[in-house]
């Protein structure tokens, strides 16, 4: 069944919550149970995988939630062509992968990873052809649809990876991600007619190329920093360090992300329509949206980032507090990129993306190579903070060029000032570890009644908010 945008963003971020959750629980179970150095391990193996996937899970999905989307008649023939081109390209990515694993454990010089990696090989086919069902059901505006067979995969993984953990320790992680997506897709199965014709393949791979370019590059701007530490400083417990601070950092992204993958099609219907004013809409309403989410939650997490450190991950992981601080305001500056270049991309701009992605990354690496040295972590984070502020703001100019509209001034400002009083308060108040998420509750709740007083919360705002909670969201 169909569903509006407005629905369709709290159907995903109902979802990415779930996932996000899941993920969590993973994490601090493997890093408490593991120990830093192990945990380090798992995280350049879980990044590796993750930049891998993304060759598989970005590009040609979202071409196929964009055709799909622009004209629905032909969701079966696109689904059909996406299929196949699915399905050789990951068992191809997933041969050479399994060939490549001691070349690349050698370039991490840890010779010890070789054997994760080749098991690692056997997740991308189906974890590929799951996210190709994901972004099929996007295009159709399923929105229901996508998010349960989300849901589903965060649970079955779960479960898997808890239990396979505890018995074979990492090599269970990663059978764990390999049963979640085969077992979630029996949810979202849909098989196209054999006697229809196939959307045409050299359109789908075309527009894919430079998506494809845009989420590896946007994996990497979020993720490189981490393999350097790895080269550079050669101690798996820093790694494990690291590793804690990117998944407590990239909280606030996948709080919000999640309409990313809303306004990627939304953009592409009113754009292939020539409904400008509408797209102008779209996109002035979703930064307002992030920006409302993600400035008081990093400068949150910046401020009370040595407890929350001992609240998910021990006390064992606090030599990472500094970098953890910026960290969190990088992050920042990276999720807010990453909804720039969906629009972009939206827009019919890939392209322009993956290149700025691609600088990006290519910033970070001469950054890391130069801080990491000196000062350990805390460079690696500075770099990627400094690489995620300077794409972000050339997005910025290129939305602003093409639309006219980018952030509204006035309603940022009060979002940051109500933001920063919250952020003063979480300096100056240092409570009990275990209180810690009631005092984020506490904040979040001063951070509202702050924007009702600057009158940065609108009426539609609150009928939004009733609507959700009464049931009548159409």
């Amino acid at each position: 069944m169909k569903t509006t945008l407005k629905t369709g963003t709290i159907y995903l971020t109902l979802a990415s919550f779930v996932f996000v959750g899941t993920g969590y629980i993973i994490n601090i179970f493997l890093g408490r149970f593991l120990g830093p150095s192990l945990y380090g391990v798992y995280g350049i193996i879980i990044s590796l995988i993750t930049a891998i996937n993304l060759t598989q899970t970005a590009g040609l999905p979202q071409a196929v939630s964009k055709y799909i989307a622009e004209d629905e008649t032909k969701a079966d023939m696109v689904l059909k062509s996406g299929l196949i081109i699915q399905v050789w390209s990951t068992l191809l990515v997933s041969v050479i992968f399994f060939l490549l694993a001691e070349p690349i454990a050698k370039l991490l010089k840890d010779i010890s990873l070789v054997p994760y990696l080749q098991i690692s090989a056997f997740v991308f086919p189906l974890y590929g052809i799951y996210s190709l069902y994901l972004n099929f059901y996007n295009g159709l505006h399923y929105f229901k649809k996508q998010a349960l067979l989300g849901i589903i995969y965060a649970l079955i993984k779960l479960l898997s990876v808890l239990v396979l953990a505890y018995i074979f320790h990492i090599y269970g992680v990663i059978i764990g991600f390999i049963i979640a997506p085969l077992l979630a897709m029996l949810y979202g199965l849909h098989i196209p007619s054999k006697k229809l014709n196939g959307f045409p393949i050299k359109k789908i791979v075309i527009f894919s190329l430079p998506l494809i370019g845009v989420a590896i590059f946007l994996n990497l701007l979020q993720s490189i920093d981490l393999f350097f530490v790895k080269a550079l400083l050669h101690v798996n417990k820093l790694t494990g360090f690291y590793t804690a601070n990117q998944n407590i950092a990239e909280i606030p992204f996948y709080g919000v992300i999640s309409f990313a993958s809303v306004l990627f099609p939304s953009i592409s219907r009113h754009v292939s329509h020539n409904l400008i004013d509408e797209v102008k809409n779209i996109i002035s309403k979703s930064l307002r949206f992030a920006v409302l989410i993600i400035i008081p939650s990093i400068l949150m997490l910046s401020a009370t980032s040595l407890q929350v450190i001992r609240l998910l991950y021990s006390s064992a992981y606090i030599s990472g507090t500094g970098a953890l601080s910026i960290l969190t305001i990088g992050d920042g500056f990276f999720t807010l990129f990453v909804i720039l270049a969906t629009i972009i991309s939206g827009a019919g701009s890939p392209w322009k993306s993956s290149l700025l992605a691609g600088a990006g990354v290519i910033m970070s690496c001469l950054l890391c190579l130069v801080l990491i040295p000196r000062f350990g972590i805390s460079g690696a984070a500075l770099a990627t903070t400094v690489a995620s502020f300077v794409v972000m703001v050339g997005a910025g100019v290129i939305v602003y060029r093409k639309f006219g509209v980018l952030f509204n001034f006035k309603s940022s400002c009060k979002i940051f000032s109500a933001s920063l009083i919250i952020y003063t308060i979480a300096k100056l108040i240092v409570l009990p570890v275990i209180l810690l998420p009631f005092f984020y509750v506490m904040l979040f709740g001063i951070y509202i009644v702050l924007l009702f007083l600057l009158k940065e919360i609108t009426k539609e705002d609150m009928t939004l908010v009733r609507s959700l909670f009464s049931g009548k969201m159409k």
